[in-house]
């Protein structure tokens, strides 16, 4: 790892040391290849030695001849009587996995549903095997068909209790997909929900207090941090308005009891960390940070945000492992945070993070990366709201937009904001100008002094709201 890549270095160390079995699967990039059947255990010579020919192929990365394999095995396993339909559904299977990762939809869900089918009718619609074979269907369905998703998701837990009870390890992962599915089908209370069993499952299993369980709740500290960025604050003497549970309406008055959730989570997370590695371990330090944000988001604390990154920023300095990258993205977190509550200390951070990174070919590389231009920091603004009608002047299908002019000072604020191009009435103009006016930035800085930006622009593209009469409720979870 060269040190321009180690600003991220101390959340990978906090994964990887805290969690060495856990698995950090994209869902929008899931890993097919890792879910094949590898030992079947065939009867016939032949078939084992197409078995090995298919591993050695996938090992080589020549996937297509792989697939084709999978096709003149299943032919000759058919032929031959001895092999059981289970042998034979799991090469089934391996064929769905790979016409899934080479990119091939159609090819991959028909061999699921055939692989699927075999196994269902030979040892029952509810064989162990059969929820690696659902969670991975899911993963093609979603964000296409979400709601085939999940259905898939939930046989998948199913199966899952049946065999290992309820609180079953092995669903942490399928409740994971089933967060994003949910989230994509417009379900975020459900998304919720998911990710609070997530975090009871993984306590029952690991112990409250356990290092284990610390993976989990750091990605529910940070998912619930999140969760409530995305929600509006409550109007003054606004009521819960009738309706589903996953409207936006209801999520308003959830916003406040999720930051506190997230943040309780964090405490959680720390406390551990503490109690296994003391109160100075690096560990502490993507969490401190993790806390520090939701603060910002959540639009009070700010103070306490200051306190949790200037208690990570000594523990960087006084940590013998930390290298010179580790301690810049320290300085500069804290600059950040500076710039957004307004606090003078932020220009000497900044330039305790150029001090650090200079000297050294790779570290000025990253120095360029981070103060040649302004950075656009997160302040706690609401979501941005949407119109609910098209404009007179715009056309169906137009792009409802607001583009603005800018300077960022020294200092982080933004002046001189002017509407250059717009198509929506002004009501929307303005409000695009005051979240610029309100917005901060990280400002350059020019051999070792912040300077103001000017010149600059900012295009904000709307999402056209429709009525609630208009809107088309989500679709079952099946």
């Amino acid at each position: 790892m060269t040190r321009v890549k180690c600003l991220v270095r101390l959340s990978a160390v906090l994964m990887l040391l805290c969690a060495p079995g856990a698995s950090s699967e994209d869902p929008a990039r899931p890993d097919y290849i890792g879910r094949l059947f590898l030992e079947i255990g065939f009867v016939t010579e032949s078939a084992a030695a197409a078995q090995r020919r298919l591993l050695s192929l996938i090992n080589a990365g020549e996937l297509g001849e792989a697939l084709q394999l999978t096709t003149d095995l299943q032919r000759s396993i058919r032929e031959d009587l001895s092999e059981s339909a289970m042998r034979l559904g799991k090469v089934v299977l391996n064929e769905a996995l790979l016409a899934a990762e080479t990119g091939d939809r159609e090819r991959a869900f028909t061999a699921f549903e055939a692989g699927i089918g075999l196994i269902s009718d030979s040892h029952g619609r509810f064989h162990p095997d059969l929820a690696e074979a659902y969670t991975a269907r899911a993963l093609l369905h979603l964000g296409r068909d979400n709601p085939a998703s999940i259905a898939d998701l939930r046989r998948a837990q199913h199966i899952m209790h049946r065999y290992d009870g309820v609180f079953s390890a092995d669903q942490v992962l399928p409740l994971r997909y089933l967060a994003v599915a949910h989230g994509a089908n417009q379900q975020r209370y459900r998304a919720d929900t998911d990710y609070r069993f997530m975090v009871k499952v993984s306590e029952v299993n690991h112990g409250a207090d356990s290092l284990a369980h610390l993976p989990v709740l750091v990605e529910a500290a940070s998912y619930f941090s999140r969760r409530g960025a995305d929600i509006p604050a409550i109007p003054p003497h606004w009521r819960m308005p009738p309706g589903p549970e996953e409207s936006l309406d209801h999520d308003a008055y959830r916003r406040e009891p999720i930051f506190r959730e997230a943040h309780d989570l964090y405490d959680h997370a720390i406390g551990i960390v503490e109690q296994n590695h003391g109160a100075d371990d690096l560990r502490i330090v993507p969490l401190l940070q993790g806390l520090a944000q939701l603060r910002v988001r959540q639009g009070i604390g700010l103070g306490s945000a200051e306190h949790a990154l200037e208690r990570a920023l000594r523990i960087v300095w006084e940590s013998p492992s930390t290298d010179p990258a580790d301690l810049a993205d320290a300085y500069i977190r804290l600059g950040d945070m500076y710039t957004v509550t307004s606090d003078r200390r932020a220009a000497e951070s900044y330039l305790h993070a150029w001090d650090t990174l200079s000297g050294d070919t790779e570290l000025e590389a990253l120095r360029r990366q981070l103060f040649a231009h302004p950075t656009r920091l997160e302040v706690g603004l609401p979501p941005p709201a949407s119109p609910d009608r098209m404009p007179d002047h715009a056309g169906p299908g137009d792009p409802l937009f607001v583009e603005v002019s800018y300077s960022v000072r020294a200092d982080g604020r933004v002046e001189d904001v002017r509407v250059a191009d717009s198509n929506l009435p002004f009501r929307w103009r303005s409000y695009v100008r005051t979240r610029m006016e309100a917005t901060r930035y990280r400002p350059r800085v020019d051999e070792r002094e912040p300077v103001a930006t000017r010149g600059l622009s900012y295009r904000h593209h709307f999402t056209l709201r429709l009525p609630r009469s208009q809107r088309q409720p989500p679709p079952p979870a099946g």
